[in-house]
């Protein structure tokens, strides 16, 4: 702080004095300068106010921005509780602050809410913050705090517990969007982040290439995270949880694909003593060097496996999709598990009750309500790691009927990504689409079922004539007879007026246009 004496000082030699006002000139000019701008701005620049990113936090006030140019900023950064945005002008690829091993790159103790944001930025080189002996949070650091981190980098950032992100705290709600957690390393939990009673969010985020002996994505301890249309390939833990280990905690998964990730027990996920619901997820050639591929269940736990796709996972013992060991709830739904361990058992009990396993394919079969044991048909038998379904999928419109249906409007498939069903108005009957049901459809639907010209339906549904979720000789004798035959069934709805198939649990499909008016 500046002083500058009582006014009523008398300097007892005058040349002194002018030294004084010399030198402190320069300063009031600089202060003059920028008093306006510190007192009304909203948008404070680095470097071109500032020379670096913490010191404009530290005048910035709660509803500013600091947008930063881009550059190397070699500093840490503590937002002091402080509600404003630090947004970089041209992104991570060109914007990055770099802790240079001095501890936590970002840190957030003070209590700061979902107004405390950091956007575009490579967060890299931090080492964490000293907690009895434990370093946590190379990247992040936060405790009892929430704030936003949007579209950053949280790249080659080590620790012992969470290389990339820490988190601790029942009131800690961080969210991450759109980040790439990256070549982090921590040497005991968390490569990516280890959250230890927190909550945090990661929507639209990829976790790459982290390491850790223990969750090699994230460790999770207590709290409730959710990972929501994230993709997380290439983790690594020696012991468990190749991308995730959940121990003690309540989970969520939606939309998110786990790849390649290794573990020596639970490939992609070890849960234990947790609840974690994954819906719509797929999971693909994840190792384990000992026990569950895809995932390792043990303890008192509850897991629910809701249109999952499980393929092409390995466990060098036992449990290519899922080892079960002692777990209270294990439900699998409308999923798929097929193609782990190279098409032996896909799951493995060890003394635990049986998984629930309803309206699912399973390779070897499962018994179960619903299941079947037919191969998805995804494209190239899903070794490109593509598990969506093809058009002649057994897997379309076969799952639980009493689900929600599809997002197409049609009875739920099985598996992660549903297969969008053309749902167009026809008249059943009416082959060659020409709204009359006629001789000529059949002659069409012949004609359609032996080609010696290409000629091809274009709406498969309307050709079934019976119904019965074929289209073979048997629709072209049952559309003959109800035209020729007295007293024989005519076909069933939609018929004779056009509409949508009322009952579309087949794979039938019809293109657009199917009704002529």
């Amino acid at each position: 702080m500046l002083h500058f004496g009582n006014r009523y000082d008398r300097p007892r030699h005058r040349a002194e004095s002018r030294r004084k006002n010399t030198a402190i000139a320069p300063l009031l000019v600089v202060l003059l300068f920028f008093a306006p701008t510190l007192v009304h701005a909203t948008v404070l620049h680095v470097p071109s106010m500032f020379p670096d990113i913490q010191l404009a936090i530290d005048v910035a006030v709660d509803g500013d921005e600091i947008h930063v140019e881009p550059g190397v900023y070699l500093e840490t950064l503590t937002f002091g509780g402080k509600a404003i945005v630090v947004r970089s002008l041209a992104g991570p690829e060109v914007t990055t602050i770099d802790a240079s091993g001095a501890g936590p790159v970002i840190r957030f103790v003070d209590n700061e809410t979902e107004e405390s944001v950091v956007e575009g930025f490579t967060i890299q080189g931090g080492t964490g913050e000293e907690l009895g002996g434990i370093y946590r949070g190379g990247g992040i650091f936060i405790v009892d705090a929430s704030p936003r981190i949007m579209g950053c980098f949280i790249r080659g950032n080590t620790a012992s517990d969470g290389g990339g992100i820490y988190a601790s705290g029942v009131g800690s709600t961080p969210l991450f969007h759109q980040c790439r957690i990256e070549f982090n390393l921590a040497t005991f939990t968390g490569g990516g982040g280890c959250f230890e009673a927190a909550a945090p969010e990661f929507v639209s985020c990829e976790f790459f290439e982290n390491d850790a002996l223990s969750g090699g994505a994230a460790w999770c301890h207590f709290g409730a995270p959710t990972f929501r249309s994230c993709l997380i390939t290439y983790n690594d833990a020696t012991l468990v949880g190749g991308a995730l280990a959940l121990v003690s905690t309540d989970a969520f998964v939606n939309e998110s694909q786990f790849l390649w990730n290794e573990a020596q027990n639970g490939g992609a996920v070890l849960i234990d003593d947790s609840t974690l619901v994954s819906q719509r997820s797929s999971y693909y050639q994840n190792l384990a060097q000992a026990q569950g591929g895809a995932f390792r269940i043990q303890g008192a736990t509850d897991v629910t496996l809701e249109r999952c796709s499980m393929a092409h996972n390995y466990a060098i013992q036992l449990g290519g999709a899922l080892f079960v060991a002692e777990a209270d709830s294990v439900v699998v739904h409308n999923s798929i598990l097929y193609w782990n361990n190279g098409g032996g058992p896909q799951i493995e009990v060890a003394g635990s009750t049986l998984p629930d396993v309803t309206y699912c394919t399973i390779q070897l079969g499962y018994a179960g309500v619903g299941n079947i044991a037919l191969a998805p048909l995804f494209p190239l038998q899903g070794t490109s790691g593509d598990l969506s379904l093809t058009e002649f999928s057994p897997c379309i419109n076969q799952g639980d009927p009493a689900s929600l249906p599809d997002p197409d409007g049609t009875t739920a498939d099985m598996g992660a990504f549903y297969y969008e069903s053309v749902v167009t108005d026809f008249i059943r009957g009416d082959c060659n689409s020409d709204s009359f049901v006629n001789v000529g459809d059949a002659i069409f639907g012949l004609l359609s079922l032996f080609p010696d010209d290409g000629q091809a339906t274009t709406c498969r549904d309307a050709c079934d004539s019976n119904d019965d979720g074929l289209f073979n000789v048997a629709d072209v004798i049952y559309g003959l007879q109800a035209l020729f035959t007295v007293g024989a069934a005519a076909p069933p709805m939609p018929y004779p007026d056009c509409g949508v198939d009322p009952s579309d649990v087949d794979t039938l499909d019809c293109a657009e246009g199917a009704c002529v008016f």
